[in-house]
């Protein structure tokens, strides 16, 4: 069964819509995904594939936002429950599993791989793909810098005054290396 499918088309497709378009569109800067909690927006350059219907192995005794494995040609990826993992990052936020999982089977979301110049074999639990965008299709929405969240690059507003994050692909790796996957003994 193939349930896998490239963004590499996105990027060809980015290359044909650079500054010598003759239509004058913008190139795709983004890949935008929609999660129960949040819209995200993914840097296309940080991206891998995304992949639809994958079974994802659950791992006992881990971490709520690590929600298991899954096989990508071949090859082990661990798979993140991406609003989990913001949430856990949130200061003076009670920290509540998204259940996304559970939402994603309902609704036919997605894992989306992390571009394998980033050094981790790991797919992002998103929600639904909702597809590529351009900078044109928002207007800044920087809050202060006191008030940004962890892990995120920027905040946007699309024309329906819907908020945007983007998350900042580099650092989430980062930091998900950092933190223990399995629980402590002594909550076990």
């Amino acid at each position: 069964m193939d349930y896998q499918t490239s963004n590499e088309g996105a990027h060809k497709n980015d290359a044909q819509h650079g500054q010598g378009n003759p239509q004058g569109l913008s190139a795709a800067k983004w890949l935008a995904c929609i999660s129960p909690r949040h819209r995200y927006l993914f840097a296309l350059e940080h991206t891998g594939e995304v992949i639809r219907g994958a079974v994802v192995t659950k791992v006992p005794f881990t971490q709520a936002w690590f929600r298991g494995l899954i096989s990508v040609r071949g090859k082990l990826h661990g798979v993140i429950d991406l609003p989990d993992f913001l949430a856990m990052h949130q200061s003076g936020i009670q920290y509540e599993p998204s259940r996304l999982g559970r939402t994603m089977d309902a609704e036919g979301g997605c894992i989306l791989t992390l571009g394998t110049g980033l050094g981790l074999p790991c797919g992002l639990l998103v929600g639904k793909l909702e597809g590529l965008r351009t900078s044109e299709d928002f207007r800044s929405d920087w809050p202060s810098a006191d008030k940004r969240a962890p892990l995120i690059n920027g905040t946007y507003r699309d024309a329906n005054d819907g908020q945007w994050l983007e998350v900042n692909l580099i650092d989430l790796v980062q930091s998900a290396m950092a933190q223990p996957i399995s629980l402590e003994h002594d909550l076990l």
